[in-house]
């Protein structure tokens, strides 16, 4: 069964001067599971809200959703509604199931016509079901209860993705649009979620960048690539070795068809050159029988001889303008090998940092507990935990966004630190990219340009506005600019979050020739395991070296 049927789409944004997706076509149907992957700002998150009709509208083509199709939409990140409460946020699906629900809750403050209303309107949207599923998904996904009484915008990166997460699935959708679902979830609610998706009959396109779980959820990939989608059976890895497949066919048949275009190259010169020798061999001109003078040879049988010699060249010539057309379609896209050397050496200290006895109480409960860390110069510490465990509050107060806490935090003096957090809320959303990073500074843009490239921000794209950007290009400009900066110090939240995996693959190698000092904190498996020279876990405060305790 057919649940939605795209075709032709085309859509830009008017501050843009080219188009996010040209003639694209794609289908989703009821058996299908499907990652979407691409390139940050290549268009995954704009197609989602197409399919949603949420704030914008394409340009041409037509999106066509089937009846009896209901869409469950869980986004990258909550950025409305951020005052309610997690509570009220999970009902925000159905607006009048939410409206009847906060009456039925205080009773008191309504008159007994509107009670009665709110009562039959929470019967007819199965309320009470509902309750049913949320106290039980609550209890799957390890959600606090305390929480739910919380604004949004209080509760952490993780406690957000398991409340979007529970509203989705109580939605009652047949059909899921899920928009990186794994950033902020700890190893653990990963799984979960996993095998959440994989026990349900629901289709769902997946937005991911965690090679992982695209392997355990998927069983199509959609590559979004210059508007346009190209479909891959199989899970990610099934994708990757298809793409390595076709892409040593591209260069062994790229390399035949180069071979072919030198000789066709040699044999149009040779018939020309043959033919310009006959012509131009000929002293005389045949006479006319007016008495007039011809051109050479003009109506003899030599320079019919000629003509055909020209025109067999110019249909080789014609061959050879076919194939190097072809060679052109067929001739891989090369792949750059980018480095990055962060070098800092001017810190002689060996210990950087010395916190004792951090402790950090919210709304009466308490998040950290006399937490104690010393930073080496030349460590790159991990900060592990599950959602919720205070790993954020931790470095917020070890950067100084957070001042009321008790406890010490002392770093050695005329060292610079620079500070990635996963909102990327300090970023000036009116600069471009490259001013962003470089400050406007023109003697600068050569240095910048090499970091961004590396982050895959090449050519026009570091012109583009920050307001206008991805939520993954945002994050890799964040990390440019802190690259940029020569820090002594890095204290990095999620740095992985939004990145696609290329990148995630650059990032590692960047962050493997610094030779600083990395503080960070990270769910992603591989990533930890590359970049960590030390672990620490918040809760039980244990310590492991290299994977050793």
């Amino acid at each position: 069964m057919l649940c939605v049927d795209i075709n032709d789409l085309y859509f830009e944004y008017g501050e843009l001067s080219y188009p996010v997706l040209k003639n694209l076509n794609m289908q989703i149907y009821r058996a299908d599971r499907i990652g979407l992957v691409g390139k940050n700002g290549s268009g995954k998150s704009t197609l989602f809200k197409l399919i949603l009709n949420e704030d914008i509208a394409p340009q041409k083509g037509h999106i066509n959703i089937a009846k009896n199709v209901r869409i469950g939409y869980l986004p990258q990140q909550i950025r409305s509604k951020l005052n309610l409460t997690a509570d009220d946020y999970i009902y925000t699906f159905n607006h009048e199931l939410l409206k009847a629900k906060n009456i039925l809750s205080n009773p008191e403050r309504f008159k007994e016509k509107q009670l009665a209303f709110a009562f039959n309107t929470y019967e007819r949207y199965n309320g009470y079901l509902i309750e049913q599923k949320i106290e039980k998904y609550i209890d799957k996904l390890e959600i606090d209860r305390d929480i739910l009484t919380n604004k949004i915008s209080t509760l952490s990166g993780g406690e957000k993705t398991k409340i979007l997460l529970l509203r989705t699935h109580i939605s009652e959708s047949n059909l899921l649009l899920l928009d990186e679902p794994t950033n902020n979830l700890d190893e653990k609610h990963i799984k979960w979620l996993e095998k959440y998706l994989n026990s349900n009959s629901i289709p769902y396109v997946v937005i991911s960048h965690d090679r992982n779980f695209l392997d355990n959820t998927v069983n199509k990939i959609y590559e979004l690539s210059d508007g346009k989608i190209d479909e891959y059976s199989g899970n990610y890895s099934d994708y990757k070795r298809t793409k390595k497949r076709i892409r040593n066919e591209k260069k062994k048949e790229y390399k035949k068809l180069k071979r072919k275009i030198k000789k066709l190259k040699k044999d149009v010169n040779r018939r020309k050159q043959h033919a310009f020798r006959r012509e131009n061999a000929k002293t005389e001109r045949s006479v006319s029988n007016n008495g007039s003078i011809q051109k050479r040879d003009g109506g003899t049988p030599v320079i019919r001889k000629e003509q055909s010699l020209m025109n067999s060249a110019k249909a080789v010539e014609t061959r050879l303008n076919r194939i190097k057309k072809k060679a052109k379609d067929v001739k891989p896209e090369k792949i750059k090998n980018r480095k990055i050397k962060i070098f800092n050496d001017k810190i002689r200290k060996n210990v950087l940092l010395r916190a004792k006895n951090i402790t950090k109480i919210y709304d009466n409960k308490r998040i950290l507990d006399n937490f104690t860390i010393i930073l080496n110069r030349g460590e790159n510490l991990a900060i592990k935990g599950n959602n919720g465990t205070g790993k954020t509050t931790l470095l917020d107060i070890l950067t100084g966004n957070i001042t009321d806490y008790d406890g010490q935090v002392k770093w050695t003096d005329n060292i610079k630190i620079t500070y990635y957090d996963q909102d990327v809320s300090r970023l000036n959303y009116n600069n471009t990219i490259i001013d962003e990073i470089t400050e406007g500074n023109l003697n600068f843009q050569t240095k910048a340009r090499i970091i961004l490239g590396t982050l895959n921000i090449t050519q026009k794209e570091v012109y583009k506005k920050i307001d206008n950007l991805s939520i993954g290009m945002r994050n890799k400009t964040l990390l440019a600019k802190i690259i940029f900066s020569d820090p002594d110090v890095m204290i990095l939240d999620e740095p992985t979050n939004h990145l696609e995996i290329d990148t995630r693959e650059y990032l590692i190698k960047a962050l493997k020739n610094y030779n600083g000092t990395i503080l960070f904190t990270s769910h992603d498996r591989y990533f930890r395991k590359k970049i960590a020279t030390k672990e620490m876990n918040i809760k039980t405060k244990k310590i492991s070296i290299n994977g050793f305790q």
